[in-house]
């Protein structure tokens, strides 16, 4: 579902990144080290409850567009 390394890199090449952005890499930092399962598991929600929807809306905008 999620490459925690591309999305990370994905979110970073932005220019200049908004405060939604900073929180979905903090997010996406916490997950650092994880088995896949658990972050299949639970990436999405602690999105949603820490950095918000937008949050999720950015980090499936980012997994899912080729740039």
């Amino acid at each position: 579902m999620f490459n925690i390394v591309e999305l990370k890199e994905r979110i970073k090449s932005i220019g200049e990144l908004t405060e939604s952005d900073r929180k979905v890499l903090s997010v996406v930092d916490s997950f650092w080290g994880c088995p896949d399962n658990y972050i299949k598991a639970n990436l999405a929600n602690k999105l949603v409850k820490y950095a918000g929807c937008e949050a999720w809306k950015i980090a499936m905008d980012y997994t899912y567009t080729k740039h």
